[in-house]
């Protein structure tokens, strides 16, 4: 909240250049050049720095008594089970008193309020950073209210619908697309269909969560725009970690995503990113949990466009590192299983069985994921034999 201090530092120089060149002439310095007075702060501007300390303070304050607590419990269960060394196991006293005391200072209630205090730290953060942006860019306000809104359980299923309403067709390009980055990010969560206990929640996801994210890929008013490269790995990525869930899968069928967008874009893919291997697995779990649907799907693909999207999968796997995140581990069996969909020929089988061979040995390097790894063998067993 203080004065600038590179202002203060440029006009002492300036006065310091100015009298130089003065003395330099001969002129006397009668003149007086005072600092520059630093403008007043206004009402908000002191409003938003008042609720970030007061945030701070808070998240401060739970760190401090974390920490008090946890010295506390550790000394009480040396006490109580001799545990520790001989001076320790010494100091020892009854058991009944250490219980008392604990229950006199009321440890158990004092232990609840931390969370409590984080969560009234991370709401003064919020609306601090929310008002803040607010006068700088009012398109981004509403993620950040529905993200804030993360902390508290009251206002969990307002954040689906502020997620929801920001990727209409009607929102500014740029709220669309910071929508999809928090979708993003929270996208394993959101896969998780048996992890959502809330009924209301599940229901408001898997009915209008789909179509809007269609509706920020594909705006209405131009379905067939073309999404930016940044927009569509963040699709690819958000698609495919929903289809590791079958209810979700069958869901992303019925709202056409796979047959519509995945389909329409495969000419326009860059196999310098992993959107090759996302649509390859998402490709193969379409397989797995809907094999109708699958075989209706990928007759829009044509027999050049498959060996093509099979060989940039194991290719990105390899160029990308992608064997070491342990989401497009998961995903390997579905390469394998869409690529069984097709007859590819021997020359790209060669290729395909070389990038396949390069994995398999990252993996057992690595030792990550037996099973998979075990997959990946057999599938190039089975190429080794075409």
């Amino acid at each position: 909240m203080g004065p600038s201090d590179a202002t203060t530092t440029h006009a002492l120089l300036t006065q310091i250049i100015t009298l130089m060149v003065m003395n330099s002439h001969g002129n006397p310095v009668t003149d007086a050049y005072p600092l520059p007075v630093p403008p007043a702060y206004s009402n908000g501007q002191v409003w938003f720095q008042t609720l970030a300390y007061s945030s701070l303070s808070f998240s401060l304050l739970a760190a401090f008594g974390a920490v008090l607590g946890k010295q506390w419990l550790r000394i009480y269960k040396l006490k109580r089970f001799g545990c520790g060394s001989l001076e320790e196991q010494g100091a020892r006293t009854d058991n009944k008193n250490l219980t008392a005391s604990k229950r006199g200072w009321h440890l158990d209630a004092v232990l609840q309020t931390f969370p409590v205090l984080l969560e009234i730290s991370l709401l003064l953060f919020g609306i601090s950073l929310s008002a803040y942006v607010w006068t700088q860019q009012r398109t981004i306000t509403s993620i950040i209210i529905a993200t804030t809104g993360l902390g508290t359980r009251a206002r969990e299923s307002a954040h689906p619908s502020a997620l929801i309403s920001a990727m209409e067709s009607s929102s500014p390009r740029r709220l669309r697309y910071a929508a999809l980055r928090a979708v993003s990010d929270s996208r394993l969560a959101l896969a998780d269909m048996d992890a959502i206990q809330v009924e209301n929640i599940r229901q408001k996801l898997l009915t209008k969560f789909s179509p809007a994210l269609l509706t920020a890929i594909c705006p209405m008013t131009n379905p067939m725009s073309t999404s930016t490269i940044g927009e569509m790995i963040l699709t690819y990525g958000l698609v495919m970690a929903h289809t590791s869930n079958m209810e979700w899968c069958k869901r992303l069928v019925t709202d056409r995503h796979i047959g519509y967008y995945c389909i329409s874009i495969l000419n326009n893919l860059d196999e310098n990113s992993p959107a090759p291997f996302h649509l390859t697995a998402i490709f193969g779990r379409v397989r797995s949990s809907n094999p109708d649907a699958a075989e209706t799907t990928l007759e829009a693909v044509t027999a050049d466009q498959f060996p093509s999207l099979v060989k940039s999968a194991w290719q990105a796997a390899l160029d990308l590192k992608l064997y070491n995140e342990a989401e497009c581990i998961t995903a390997f069996p579905a390469i394998i299983k869409c690529a069984e969909q097709k007859d590819i020929s021997a020359a790209n089988t060669r290729e395909i069985r070389k990038n396949v061979g390069l994995v398999m040995e990252k993996l057992k390097r690595r030792n990550k994921c037996p099973e998979v790894t075990s997959s990946i063998q057999d599938y190039y067993t089975t190429l080794t034999k075409t």
